[in-house]
């Protein structure tokens, strides 16, 4: 799985869930924009770019990043 990083130095895994262009139904069912087609989680396309939230993460807007697990705060 490839990693990238925002232009805030946040990383991002580079699969569907963390893509501009996948929608999710109400049922849950997680739907490809691009391709119409329903994918899992962890799929990725070649069209796949990182949505408008991630982008903006790490901005000093008053949220914060905090670690899995340990709820440590590594961004604030």
């Amino acid at each position: 799985m490839e990693v990238v990083e925002n232009d805030n130095h946040v990383k991002v895994k580079r699969i569907c869930a963390s893509c501009q262009h996948r929608e999710i139904l109400d049922d849950g069912t997680r739907i490809c924009a691009t391709m119409q087609l329903k994918v899992k989680q962890k799929f990725v396309c070649p069209k796949w770019e990182m949505s408008d939230g991630l982008e903006n993460a790490g901005l000093q807007t008053g949220g914060v990043v905090r670690l899995k697990g340990t709820q440590e705060t590594i961004i604030h």
